[in-house]
């Protein structure tokens, strides 16, 4: 068919060809087995815009044309792609490959700006929806510096300039700048020179100006006090603003989009080209795998934020270094990586160290106490900090050092002020804040080792305050709340040697959490031995905290089968309770309880009756015969007659336990899974299979929800009631019948305070 012909169809025709033509994109990305995600990932966009592509309903630029033919090896016409805009009717034609009427933005195009297709597009959306109403609507891109504001700015502006007739930009990092760049503007606008005398005036003239015309862009970068917006932009006006700024709250005065950083692919790939291991506009076909490792190993260490990636690829280019060395380089001279700007950066001067330093010391004019809660965020887990981990502070004096922060109100303030400039962000959804880790490296690294430590004690303290012991599984909730950040205070403590009562008690809860609830007792023995050795130097050989200490590493040996090391720490802890507490004290029962459990895993049967008995006497008598705590003992005793092969005594036992738990705890309780477990065992061997199947459902019902399916001791219950189905006796009888098992089980679940404190 003739071009010409083309403007004749009938519009129906029109998007039938239109259609086709686009269909050959989708062909020939089927026919290689490629997805459309793989497809944006190769040239630097989203699977949305390419889907969009493909169905017709956009088009891809000139830019993005290019890029899928060398993708595909085809040429414009064999893809289907938009024909050249000579065939086009003019309706068809798109209107952003043209200028605007008025240009007036002071930078180049940026022949290296990579993805932020969705942003863009999500942008323009919301522009044109406020271009359709005479009511001033502002669109603000949100973000922390050096995410990529301006540059995401620069590239609308030069993608979308045929969309309006006049594109405006004015720097406005500070008033002064703002005024400066608003007189040029109306120098450049023809706005008579005796109307620009005063600032007052320069803002009065500009926003007239606005109010005169229509389908204007106007860009200012870098606007912090968004009040002045009120100033500028005419009540009634034609035109779309847009705003670069650090501020994450901007209220009524504009709508708000966050710019985050960039995609893990998006970042390899302008890494890349920015270090011209690729030319401008290539995609990843090609780059060789150790080099796109070594990009992504890169991006990850700078969380993917645009201006460090711009940094780094500029001085892997000016140095001519390569990716490995620049790896080798940062991981010891970080400090000095992050503060060196490329030598050609002319839009972007500031280096990242520089640009964030800069926001640290706004914040600190603002609200002091804010610096210091974010140097306690700069040695946390980024990704999820809990909110709880501030209020439990507020209380202690001592926990914040800056006084001003007292109470929920004054932590808000403060949090409001680093919002203010994107160094922290808020979800309310989780109550959590994240910081960015370069955020992190650059506090860190503007500190002196004293500082450091010092910072590093304090969050090793909040940490330990906000971590609980895994007494009661109530608690097991918040600690896995808190494991990110515990594991956050145990390698602080490790690195720094830190030596306190609180870093002693984190490692004791740390290391009760991995052994009770995530079955790892070789990490549980090496944090228990940590808080042993500080115990032992802040406290001395002969304090009850080292007794505690004791009891646990005693127990968790006990489990490892070192029964010569459980012996002595059970013994030393018993005599330091009985030596400091007295023969009747209810610990002291604790620790014949444990020993006499030890004496019965190594088959010492006779001292193990003596020490259960005795302990069992020293409980009632503290707490009376129908005591939770009591049901330990005779727990205990009741697995001893349970190996003798005396059911009957350990089935009254056995009994008395179940009855008193179900009395004080409840039916759900997890402490009942051990209950009914060796209930169950003791009516296993007398035959009453029935019996005992029922309550090892019964346990194992608790356990799949108090510990969660794959647990060991849930998949151990869940063999018994599994082989208690079976027929025949000797089937039944297959099950293991060891009764240390239920043994462990039961201290596992019940491990109070006061049962091995």
């Amino acid at each position: 068919m003739p071009a010409s012909d083309a403007h004749n169809l009938p519009t129906t025709a029109k998007k039938e060809q239109q259609s086709t033509q686009h269909n050959r994109l989708k062909a020939l990305r089927l026919k290689k087995h490629w997805s459309q995600v793989y497809v944006a990932t190769m040239i630097g966009t989203n699977d949305v815009t390419v889907s969009r592509w493909e169905s017709g309903a956009t088009f891809p630029s000139l830019y993005y044309r290019q890029q899928l033919c060398e993708l595909f090896g085809k040429s414009a016409e064999e893809l289907g792609l938009l024909p050249s805009s000579a065939k086009l009717a003019p309706e068809d034609r798109p209107t952003h490959l043209s200028h605007p009427a008025i240009w007036w933005v002071p930078y180049r195009r940026n022949v290296f700006f990579t993805g932020r297709e969705s942003t863009l597009e999500r942008l323009h959306i919301l522009l044109q929806v406020s271009s359709t109403t005479p009511l001033p609507q502002v669109q603000a891109l949100c973000g922390l510096g050096g995410v990529g504001k301006t540059q995401t700015a620069l590239e609308y502006a030069y993608r979308y300039r045929g969309d309006y007739a006049a594109v405006l930009w004015v720097k406005a990092d500070t008033y002064e700048n703002l005024i400066s760049d608003l007189a040029t503007l109306a120098r450049f606008l023809d706005i008579p020179e005796q109307t620009l005398q005063e600032p007052a005036s320069t803002l009065q003239a500009v926003s007239h100006w606005l109010a005169e015309h229509r389908k204007w862009l106007l860009i200012l970068d870098n606007l912090e006090d968004l009040v002045l917006l009120h100033e500028i932009i005419p009540p009634e006006c034609e035109g779309c603003t847009l705003v670069t700024t650090r501020a994450q709250v901007t209220g009524t005065v504009a709508e708000r989009l966050d710019l985050e950083e960039m995609e893990v692919e998006e970042g390899v790939l302008f890494l890349l080209r920015r270090a011209k291991y690729l030319r401008p506009g290539a995609s990843l076909a090609g780059v060789e795998a150790a080099d796109y490792q070594r990009a992504r190993t890169i991006v990850h260490l700078v969380d993917a934020l645009p201006l460090a990636l711009d940094q780094a690829g500029a001085y892997i280019e000016e140095s001519g270094c390569g990716l490995q060395d620049y790896l080798e380089r940062y991981h010891t001279r970080r400090a000095i990586l992050l503060n060196r700007r490329g030598r050609l950066a002319v839009d972007h001067p500031e280096s990242v160290g520089a640009t964030l330093s800069l926001s640290f010391m706004q914040v600190e004019q603002v609200n002091p106490a804010a610096v210091h809660l974010l140097l306690l965020c700069a040695f946390l887990d980024p990704d999820a900090i809990p909110e709880e981990l501030f209020p439990a502070l507020v209380d202690a004096r001592d926990a914040l050092p800056q006084p001003e922060v007292t109470s929920p109100l004054e932590l808000d303030s403060a949090l409001a002020a680093l919002r203010r400039y994107s160094l922290i962000r808020r979800n309310p959804a989780t109550k959590t804040l994240v910081i960015h880790r370069l955020v992190q490296a650059i506090l860190q690294e503007s500190m002196t080792k004293e500082t450091q430590r010092y910072w590093a004690e304090r969050v090793v303290r909040a940490i330990s305050r906000a971590f609980p012991d895994v007494y009661e599984p109530v608690s097991w909730s918040v600690c896995q709340r808190f494991w990110t950040q515990a594991l956050v205070g145990v390698t602080l403590i490790e690195h720094w040697g830190i030596r306190s009562t609180e870093a002693g008690q984190l490692l004791l809860h740390v290391g009760a959490y991995v052994q009770r609830v995530r079955a790892d007792y070789v990490q549980a023995e090496r944090l228990f031995k940590q808080a042993f050795l500080i115990y032992r130097r802040l406290l001395g050989p002969e304090h009850l905290n080292l007794a505690s200490c004791m009891n646990k590493l005693a127990v968790l040996f006990r489990h490892e089968k070192k029964y010569r090391q459980a012996e002595r720490f059970h013994r030393r802890a018993l005599r330091i309770r009985e030596q400091m507490l007295g023969p009747l004290h209810p610990d002291v029962g604790t620790s014949l309880n444990n020993l006499a459990v030890l004496y019965m895993d190594m088959g010492n049967q006779e001292e193990a009756e003596r020490l259960c008995l005795r302990g069992l006497a020293i409980r009632e008598q503290a707490w009376g015969r129908e005591h939770p705590e009591v049901t330990i003992s005779l727990h205990n005793l009741a697995s001893l007659y349970y190996d003798q092969g005396k059911y009957q005594e350990a089935e009254a036992l056995q009994q008395r336990v179940l009855a008193i738990r179900e009395k004080t705890l409840g039916l759900t309780h997890p402490d009942l899974a051990s209950a009914h477990s060796q209930l169950a065992a003791v009516y296993r061997e007398q035959g009453k299979y029935d019996q005992a199947k029922e309550l090892y459902q019964r346990a194992l019902a608790i356990l799949e929800q108090a510990l969660g399916p794959d647990h060991p001791f849930t998949a151990r219950t869940r063999g018994n009631v599994a082989s208690l189905h079976s027929n025949t006796p000797d089937q039944r009888q297959a099950v293991s019948h060891d009764s240390h098992d239920v043994l462990l089980l039961s201290e596992y679940l019940s491990s109070r305070t006061r049962r091995q404190r």
